[in-house]
């Protein structure tokens, strides 16, 4: 199994770029989708490269890449003196609605489930 580097993960999405801390981070995101996404779970190496890059990836949208949650839903907001907090849903890696609350989660699903993205030319 060849190992996935955060240079791997910003060649495909150059977006998530970040210091050497978050790259620290970033390692460990994809050592945990090495462990998640097995050898045997697509049928070549390079879709189980890019599930694995799209595990990491919808990490780093939803955690952080240095450690702390992503910005997440609003929690509360004060006005004056008045402020209310609303109810935060808790997040649970074994729920497919988690993973679609990023466009990596929603790119993983769609791989895992054999889906392709369509292409139509309309002329």
């Amino acid at each position: 199994m060849a190992t996935l580097t955060y240079s791997d993960l910003i060649a495909l999405m150059p977006e998530l770029a970040t210091d050497s801390d978050g790259q620290t981070r970033i390692a460990a995101y994809l050592d945990e989708a090495e462990d998640v996404i097995g050898d045997t779970v697509l049928a070549t190496t390079s879709r189980r490269d890019r599930a694995r890059l799209l595990y990491a990836a919808h990490l780093v949208a939803s955690y952080g890449a240095c450690g702390g949650k992503g910005a997440g839903p609003l929690t509360g907001r004060t006005r004056g003196s008045r402020s209310v907090s609303y109810a935060t849903p808790q997040d649970d890696p074994g729920d497919p609605s988690s993973w679609s609350a990023t466009q990596y989660g929603r790119r993983l699903l769609n791989l895992l489930r054999g889906g392709r993205h369509k292409r139509s030319v309309i002329g």
